[in-house]
């Protein structure tokens, strides 16, 4: 089957336009054509495009710990690549109708690998470049806020199966009443989604900006604090959804209740 660029370029869900302005304007627009020579190489399993998002990624970040400049040019360069690939899987799977729930989990875990481990290279580069350990520190931080962030997410979707997975089995009770909303990327407490898209354009926008003068202090504190935001932006929106969606009765297998019901 001939797969055309116009072809790629409408296969877009409509939702693209809520993403961060560089994945709008730059990132996505090359990934068609990063696609389309993907698939004039017969390659139509976007799982692979996910295989080399992720292996140029930790390339990416091997490269970018270094105090070398041109290690670290060659890092920007190659982690501005993957991103493309995280748009290219997207663009197979949907082109040539190959979208699966088993490729949206490891598109989400390379996701979440390579944003936990970003800020933790970063720091780890400055370590290296002003020997001090805060900026270390700080990174690390940041890394492990960023994937305690994904944890709780992953929580909160696997307990929202699992309630309605027992309520299907009528092992619980069907909540009073049905929270709005399931996702807490969508809450309306906080404007995460914007957040985060402002915490991505900053990231793509520093690294590309280190890439010329390197990484200040002042340019990495800004890194980490528009992604430390998001972060915990996300934990507090999980943390206060949870009420809402899960407390919710669950029938212990002694109650009478449930014998009646498997009877």
């Amino acid at each position: 089957m001939s797969y055309s660029i116009g072809r790629i370029r409408k296969s877009f869900n409509a939702c693209a336009d809520e993403m961060p302005v560089t994945f709008r304007y730059i990132l996505r627009p090359i990934s068609v054509y990063v696609t389309f020579i993907v698939l004039k190489a017969k390659i139509t399993n976007p799982n692979i495009a996910t295989g080399t998002h992720l292996a140029l990624g930790l390339a990416s970040l091997a490269l970018l710990i270094s105090p070398e400049k041109t290690f670290f040019v060659s890092g920007a360069f190659l982690y501005i690549l993957a991103y493309i690939f995280d748009f290219v899987d997207g663009n197979i799977a949907r082109v040539t109708d190959s979208a699966s729930y088993y490729g949206k989990f490891l598109d989400g875990t390379v996701d979440a690998l390579l944003g936990a481990l970003f800020p933790i290279v970063i720091g780890v580069h400055m370590y290296f470049t002003n020997n001090n350990w805060l900026f270390l520190l700080m990174g690390a931080c940041v890394g492990f806020i960023v994937l305690f962030a994904c944890y709780l997410l992953t929580r909160a979707s696997f307990c929202n199966y699992w309630l309605k997975a027992d309520m299907y089995e009528k092992k619980t009770q069907a909540p009073s009443s049905k929270p709005d909303r399931t996702n807490p990327l969508k809450t309306n407490k906080f404007p995460i989604k914007k957040i985060g898209n402002i915490s991505n354009d900053m990231k793509i926008a520093g690294l590309l900006v280190a890439a010329v003068t390197g990484v200040t202090t002042i340019l990495f504190m800004l890194i980490l604090a528009s992604l430390a935001l998001w972060a915990i932006l996300l934990i507090i929106a999980v943390m206060l959804e949870a009420p809402e969606q899960l407390n919710v009765h669950r029938i212990s297998k002694f109650d009478s209740r449930l014998r009646q019901n498997i009877g």
